[in-house]
């Protein structure tokens, strides 16, 4: 016959059968082990139902929340000082900003974990570097530009091919009679943000995140800041190419009223003077432009501020690069066609390896792993 007893700790009454009647029992309902015997169940005061005692763990928990509480209130909220950042943070300010700098500019939240206790998460938070950390304190190595592409030109070969004869296909319809240039008028709104795929996949790979396919027309997320940049940049090249278009116009008046046709040097040497400014500003407004608001999330006006700020002092050799790349391109392009949809890709890869290595953050080195790995990850 079951007798009686009552839990030492929560002070419940607990039916417990004659063969465990002396042994040590577990209660069942705060978990706390006792010792079963007939005393425990004699007289009144020991039946009588006190109040209920929490477990141990569950007092030292909630003793603990109520801890962290009082803390946080009497914690001041200062802004953290300079020395008092983390070296990824100080590393970014110096111009080496990477993935670490991202793990740290995160937005805590306090939730319950498994055991129901109180801890941080963390929610990531949308990077805004902006211009911070750009130096133009840099010399430009092609030769290792051309090492960071080589190693991972592979991984991008196959999908860049395909996303260049993707853009070839769109330019078709520009080709159409009557309807051939509204086309590619609309077309001018859309190229800046499919141009920036390159750029975006690029970088990405680069830094060793996964990435797809569709990531290349990722560029509509900055579609405002793309395509107020590319007509920011319309509006320099005709102001540099102003004066002497109207030297030109002038010129030629001058010929008519005198009835004289004029000069080819003189047509020349006018045309030089069009274009080298134009070529000047182009050059230091565009060369890291759309990098900047990919990668650092700049403005329009914003990323031709810091590819100026990059390229200054550098003018010459980052011409002397864009122009190496023109002519693999254009040897591509004799090779049949063919070969530009290899070139192409190898100029986009070294191009954007060189903005990595400028601003600080160079493109992360594949190892024997890396490289078996990617025979075997989806793209």
């Amino acid at each position: 016959m079951p007798i009686l007893t009552a839990c030492t700790a929560c002070r419940r009454q607990l039916q417990v059968p004659d063969a465990l009647v002396g042994r040590v029992v577990k209660c069942p309902l705060c978990g706390d082990t006792f010792t079963a015997s007939a005393s425990t169940a004699a007289g009144p005061s020991a039946l009588a139902p006190g109040p209920p005692s929490l477990p141990q763990d569950f007092t030292e928990t909630r003793s603990r929340r109520r801890a962290d509480k009082d803390d946080r209130e009497r914690r001041p909220h200062r802004a953290r000082a300079e020395d008092d950042r983390p070296d990824d943070e100080a590393r970014f300010r110096r111009g080496t900003a990477d993935d670490e700098y991202d793990d740290y500019r995160r937005r805590p939240r306090r939730r319950r974990d498994a055991d129901g206790d109180w801890e941080d998460d963390y929610r990531p938070r949308r990077r805004r570097w902006g211009l911070e950390g750009l130096s133009d304190d840099y010399a430009i190595e092609l030769g290792v530009w051309f090492d960071y592409a080589k190693e991972h030109y592979t991984a991008v070969l196959g999908p860049m091919i395909g996303y260049l004869l993707l853009r070839v296909l769109f330019t078709l319809p520009e080709n159409i009679p009557l309807i051939g240039p509204v086309i590619a008028l609309a077309m001018l709104f859309v190229t800046p943000a499919l141009d920036a795929g390159y750029a975006i996949v690029a970088i990405a790979q680069f830094r060793g995140k996964r990435w797809s396919f569709g990531d290349f027309f990722a560029g509509f997320r900055w579609y405002g800041s793309l395509l107020g940049n590319f007509w920011l940049k319309v509006a320099l090249c005709i102001l540099c190419m102003a004066p002497s278009l109207l030297l030109f116009l002038i010129l030629v008046f001058l010929a008519a009223a005198a009835r004289t046709p004029v000069p080819i040097w003189l047509a020349l040497v006018v045309g030089i003077i069009n274009f080298v400014p134009a070529i000047y500003v182009m050059v230091r407004a565009s060369c890291f432009d759309v990098q900047l608001i990919v990668d650092r999330d700049c403005g329009p006006w914003e990323a031709i501020q810091g590819s100026w700020q990059l390229s200054r002092g550098h003018f010459w050799g980052l011409f002397g690069v864009s122009l190496v790349l023109g002519l693999i391109v254009v040897a591509g392009l004799l090779a049949c066609f063919v070969g530009a949809l290899f070139a192409w890709p190898f100029t986009v890869m070294t191009w954007n390896a060189g903005y990595l290595a400028v601003t600080g953050s160079a493109p992360r080195r594949l190892s024997r792993r890396d490289y078996a790995e990617d025979d075997h990850d989806e793209i």
